[in-house]
């Protein structure tokens, strides 16, 4: 019998992320920055997230942070020479700018935005190269068709601009977008917002669809779709009904021996809800 600890189809995976931007890597702007550079850019966005909540701004309303290189050495496992190089190649970008604060106080450090018009350019251009200009040397229709819309990079683009503030839809309320919030760590994206109006159901159940999904562990979009497609199956589309299947649920759990809660929020799409 295996021993291997890996994933199994009904567990979540509940790690904590770096989140570090596409544009790193498909941007000929960006995509010659070392590993070290990119991966200590996404160090950086998230250690904003913490200055924020402590308020560390300066009166320009601009969120600073402090992060020693001796730090950096020892989260990326680099030299000291490496580190410093690392900074130097984000300055060059305009992706970090320094203040210095005195002798023997660290630099305080403040994150510049990706360029997207600029990443967005050089990709167009990058694919233009590759598929050819459509000009002298064009084939015919071939390579029309083959060239590539960047769609993605577009739609990355406009939402990145916007700062990823949601615009919700008049009809999602606001108290489920909180909630959204709470569960996730995460605003909620406009085509989220879409597909659970398309649901055509009450606020309040699909607040309870999030709420069970934050309780069981089912920390994934995904999950809220599963727990909604099952009850629009059942016909449940009121608040109580869907309070009486979790009694239900709850009443055949008892007696019934433990089982971690992703384990417990796969038994109840298999049960549909008993």
């Amino acid at each position: 019998m295996s021993n291997r600890k890996v994933y199994k189809i009904y567990e979540v995976n509940r790690h904590k992320f770096y989140q570090v931007p596409k544009q790193l890597f498909t941007s000929s702007y960006y995509r010659d920055l070392s590993s070290n550079a990119k991966l200590l850019y996404g160090i950086l966005l998230d250690r904003l997230e913490l200055s924020k909540k402590n308020n560390w701004v300066n009166d320009k309303g601009e969120v600073f942070l402090i992060l020693r290189r001796e730090e950096v050495q020892d989260l990326l496992c680099i030299s000291g020479k490496t580190a410093t190089k690392t900074f130097k190649e984000l300055k060059s970008k305009k992706l970090i700018y320094e203040e210095r604060q005195g002798l023997n106080k660290p630099n305080i450090i403040f994150v510049g935005k990706i360029n997207y018009k600029r990443s967005e350019k050089s990709g167009t251009a990058r694919n233009r190269n590759f598929y050819g200009s459509g000009t002298g040397n064009s084939t015919g229709q071939e390579p029309e068709k083959l060239r590539p819309s960047n769609t993605d990079l577009n739609n990355t683009y406009k939402e990145e601009e916007e700062g990823h503030q949601q615009k919700n839809s008049e009809n999602f309320s606001k108290q489920t977008a909180k909630l959204f919030f709470q569960v996730f760590e995460r605003q909620i994206k406009n085509y989220e917002i879409k597909q659970l109006l398309a649901y055509n159901l009450p606020d309040k159940v699909i607040q309870k669809a999030i709420e069970l999904t934050g309780r069981y562990n089912g920390d994934t979009f995904a999950y809220i779709r599963r727990i909604l497609d099952n009850w629009t199956k059942q016909g449940i589309n009121t608040l109580q009904e869907v309070k009486d299947i979790i009694n239900k649920h709850e009443q055949f759990k008892q007696g019934q021996e433990y089982v971690s809660p992703e384990r417990e929020l796969e038994e109840l799409y298999k049960a549909g809800y008993r």
